[in-house]
């Protein structure tokens, strides 16, 4: 039965009208699902960016700090050599000091007691 002056159509129109209105739902809820993910995907990478971007400062952090640890470590280093260059001799010429001093006091000590045990006799 088709009638089309009067808005009537045959019963195969009708089905087939109504297959494409679901076919056309269904697509239009796949679209959606598609755009849901892609927004949730362009969250996902904003986030990812953004704690990139932080990592990439941490980097930058630590970087400059160990250069700054390096030049501190090589001003220390500077300093220990000129150390050993002054602190060294110094060290030795006093050790060297105290042994004979040390020496000489222990030879006046025995001497003294010598002394002291002839005096007894």
């Amino acid at each position: 039965v088709v009638s089309t002056q009067s808005g009537h159509y045959g019963r195969g129109t009708e089905d087939e009208l109504q297959r494409t209105k679901v076919s056309l739902e269904s697509e239009t809820a796949r679209r959606n699902r598609t755009e849901d993910e892609l927004q949730r995907t362009k969250v996902s990478l904003k986030s990812e960016v953004t704690r990139s971007n932080r990592t990439k400062e941490e980097l930058n952090t630590c970087s400059a700090d160990l250069n700054r640890t390096e030049d501190e470590l090589g001003s220390c280093l500077s300093i220990l050599f000129l150390n050993d260059f002054i602190l060294v001799p110094v060290l030795a010429c006093t050790t060297g000091i105290l042994l004979v001093v040390s020496i000489a006091l222990g030879l006046l000590f025995c001497c003294e007691r010598r002394k002291g045990k002839k005096e007894d006799k």
